[in-house]
């Protein structure tokens, strides 16, 4: 006769139903602790490591605690900006900005603007900075790529401006490739 044993059985229902569950906060990033059932967002930022995360199988997953990753290393984003200088010819330029969250402001980033701060945030401003401050060249000086140092850091400096209180950081900006815009040139009115 065969012996059975419900031992792994009942380990396994036991493990499935108190919420042994967990997640890894990976070298380089920082999380916030989210539990809706204890206020939300918790001050604390979290360290690299591994995190309990307890909920039970039979919870809905939007009650369940979770962590709000974030990677606190400079990461690059590059942006197509299409520009109308003061003479009127289109041009698109390929700028790239550097930046990170600020760590021991990662609190107030998840809770004011959320995980999606380049598209909510650092983009928008990213690509308004450097419009406005490509506006005051001409075509001619964009194209050549004159004083190239100079519109870097003045598109730099506006960025920071702009996102001065928000709690990310910018290291650099870039402007890597100015071109003639594929259509015809326009009138600054009339992009």
């Amino acid at each position: 006769m065969k012996r059975t044993t419900f031992a792994p059985l009942f380990f396994l229902a036991v493990v499935a139903g108190t919420g042994c569950g967990g997640a890894v906060i990976q070298p380089g990033h920082r999380a916030i602790f989210f539990d809706p059932k204890n206020g939300g967002a918790q001050h604390e930022v979290l360290q690299p490591g591994w995190q309990r995360l307890a909920c039970p199988f039979w919870r809905p997953a939007e009650s369940c605690p979770r962590l709000d990753d974030f990677d606190v290393t400079y990461t690059t984003r590059r942006e197509t900006v299409r520009v109308v200088p003061v003479d009127g010819y289109a041009v698109e330029a390929n700028v790239t900005v550097s930046y990170r969250p600020i760590v021991a402001e990662l609190y107030m980033l998840d809770t004011e603007v959320g995980r999606d701060y380049y598209g909510k945030l650092i983009g928008p401003e990213f690509r308004a900075a450097t419009e406005d401050v490509m506006a005051s060249a001409t075509a001619a000086d964009l194209r050549t790529l004159k004083d190239l140092g100079g519109l870097q850091d003045r598109i730099e400096k506006s960025l920071r401006q702009r996102l001065a209180g928000r709690h990310v950081e910018i290291d650099s900006v870039i402007v890597e490739k100015v071109d003639p815009a594929s259509d015809l040139p326009c009138t600054a009115g009339n992009p």
